[in-house]
């Protein structure tokens, strides 16, 4: 029997209503679900970030507790590098398993005036971190005066007497130029020079026929031989080294790495690091300057050739390579005659005799004193005998 039509509607609408009421609760239903999957999302990631950050509270507890000296070898870099320990010029470390009788032994020496010791001023110093102990030295102003004098050091008369270099004499060291040291104060020897005669006061202890009955049974020592080198190369001692000062870095790093374009301050260089630093600065310097005549020229060559045919190019380059031969003996000649000027304003030009050095600090033979220095030098053998 066929239904009325509108009854057909109102079933179609009854109908789309319920189609649409299910559609709205699949949608409720599907999103409920995504809100479940990204609230446990989150929740997998918070257990995840917690047992990460257990994990490493758990290795960090126990690397703690593997090595308890840790947290001395971590020192912010301002203590350490500031940090200045005592007023001395050379350290001396030893090895954890050092002697303590022969650490003692040389401490005596050192510090014991001559001629039984050096005479030095010495300050003993324990580092926690490395377990090591240090000598930290420095000089009196007698004992540098005479290592000067005993050096041939060649120091800078004053002004009012020529301002030429002389060699040191403890006599006539009033006529010598004063200088400034890190602490404003007037001095006659740079910190460079300083530290170099306390290093070759050091290697000028050479073991004698008592030193040798002393150490008997501690350190291996020949007579004659230094004995600072020698427990060196037996292991003894660690390493000698010198002491940076801070305020003089500073002024380096203001006049010399801050600015690019300056000239480099050599003289100050060579006061500070010594002659053999400022040469080479000094040439790095020279050369870079001397190598912008050639990189013009090969610019300018580049670009006139530009285009060209193969003819004006190889012309061009064999040009080119001849400049470089006429440059490259040039600047040979110009650096000789340029170090021969620092040479001379550092005194450096002129070297002492080979026979006034004193005896390499390795060296192993008797020793006597000679007549015309009275200096202890090598026993000069018989011709028999060589």
């Amino acid at each position: 029997m066929d239904q009325h039509p509108l009854l057909l509607a109102n079933e179609s609408i009854h109908d789309s209503g319920i189609i649409e009421d299910v559609h709205q609760e699949s949608e409720c239903d599907t999103g409920n679900e995504e809100y479940g999957d990204e609230s446990n999302l989150e929740s997998n990631l918070r257990r995840r970030k917690g047992k990460i950050i257990s994990c490493v509270e758990n290795a960090s507890r126990l690397i703690r507790r593997r090595v308890p000296c840790a947290g001395h070898l971590m020192t912010p870099r301002r203590l350490w590098l500031n940090k200045i320990p005592t007023q001395c010029d050379v350290v001396i470390e030893f090895p954890e398993d050092a002697p303590d009788d022969a650490l003692r032994w040389l401490l005596n020496k050192i510090k014991t005036s001559p001629p039984e010791g050096l005479g030095l001023s010495a300050m003993v110093r324990a580092h926690d971190s490395t377990k090591r102990t240090a000598f930290y030295v420095t000089a009196p102003m007698n004992v540098l005066f005479k290592a000067a004098e005993e050096a041939r050091l060649p120091k800078r008369l004053r002004t009012d007497l020529g301002g030429a270099l002389k060699e040191f004499t403890k006599r006539e060291s009033h006529c010598f130029a004063q200088t400034k040291d890190s602490e404003g104060a007037n001095t006659l020897f740079t910190s460079q020079e300083r530290q170099w005669l306390v290093l070759q006061v050091l290697q000028g202890l050479r073991a004698g026929v008592s030193d040798l009955k002393a150490l008997q049974g501690r350190a291996q020592v020949e007579e004659g031989q230094s004995i600072v080198a020698a427990w060196q190369e037996l292991g003894l001692i660690t390493q000698v080294f010198p002491l940076h000062e801070t305020s003089a870095l500073q002024q380096l790093q203001s006049s010399w790495v801050r600015k690019f374009f300056a000239p480099q301050p050599l003289d100050d260089i060579a006061a500070y690091f010594g002659v053999k630093v400022a040469l080479y600065f000094a040439w790095l310097g020279h050369y870079t300057c001397a190598l912008c005549v050639p990189a013009v020229l090969g610019t300018i060559l580049y670009a006139g050739l530009w285009g060209r045919g193969q003819t004006a190019q190889d012309i061009g380059h064999v040009i080119f390579s001849l400049f470089n031969v006429a440059w490259a003996s040039l600047y040979l000649e110009a650096w000789r005659r340029y170090s021969v000027e620092l040479a001379f304003r550092w005194g450096t030009l002129s070297t002492p005799p080979e026979l006034l050095e004193p005896p390499r600090p390795l060296y192993k033979g008797p020793l006597e004193e000679s007549p015309v220095t009275g200096r202890l030098e090598p026993r000069e053998t018989p011709a028999w005998q060589r």
